[in-house]
């Protein structure tokens, strides 16, 4: 698909995992290129209650950009329509009691022409290689470990291996109302995007996944390879990832 002359490629994988307690893959994923908008959604509440409540956040999304209208405000569209899951998934989560415990954490992209819009709540995350191969970490975990490191009571190291460090602190459908990080951003030509679950970022380390995603393959053979290096790894969650190539 080409916007703006960048031409974009993009490929995504989503893996239960080897993990046995995990008997749903409860992680979900929008990938249309067409519309310019990616997302991935981790679901929790096990018995497939997150499984439930990813797949409504992906619904919700896709459904309000189908009905995008022209000149519209991307970032107030897309920060609207997670919203709209939120209470979507609040609601169901109480009218239902095998859904009880049901939220999800998600990340989503929209890309038109050289502006990237940004929306997430948890702990899958969004990074960008730029064109020189620096990786950015756009988001933000929302997560009680790095909410410690952020305020400087707890070091990166610890952080690292700290009992909590997979507790989300923000996700859809855990409250009533969610606070929704926003961010817009314009980029340039080759820049690479990848939306992943924490099922791919507790196996590769940052700096491990900028020399993949550098590596000069497809997104589909990248995809593959995140997948199997988790697998080698234990692969002990869910896994989903969506890589999103831009080159000029």
């Amino acid at each position: 698909m080409t916007q703006n002359s960048f031409q974009m490629i993009s490929s995504a994988v989503s893996d239960r995992g080897l993990n046995e307690k995990r008997a749903y893959n409860e992680d979900s994923y929008l990938e249309m290129p067409e519309r310019g908008l990616f997302a991935v959604a981790d679901g929790v509440g096990g018995a497939q209650a997150g499984d439930v409540a990813s797949q409504m956040a992906m619904e919700i999304l896709a459904e309000a950009f189908n009905n995008l209208r022209e000149g519209a405000d991307v970032e107030e569209m897309l920060s609207l329509a997670i919203t709209r899951a939120n209470s979507a998934i609040y609601q169901m989560s109480h009218d239902l009691p095998q859904l009880s415990t049901m939220a999800t954490t998600i990340v989503s992209l929209h890309i038109a022409g050289n502006i990237a819009t940004i929306g997430h709540a948890g702990d899958s995350r969004l990074y960008r290689l730029d064109s020189r191969g620096n990786l950015f970490r756009e988001t933000q975990d929302h997560s009680v470990v790095e909410e410690e490191v952020r305020a400087g009571r707890m070091t990166p190291e610890q952080a690292e291996n700290h009992p909590s460090k997979n507790v989300i602190s923000r996700a859809l459908g855990a409250e009533s109302t969610v606070e929704v990080d926003m961010k817009t951003i314009m980029f340039e030509a080759n820049t690479t995007f990848l939306l992943c679950s924490d099922g791919i970022t507790r196996h590769i380390p940052d700096v491990e996944i900028r020399e993949l995603l550098a590596l000069p393959h497809p997104p589909v053979l990248i995809c593959q390879q995140m997948k199997e290096i988790c697998y080698e790894r234990g692969a002990e969650d869910n896994l989903t990832a969506v890589i999103i190539r831009l080159s000029g």
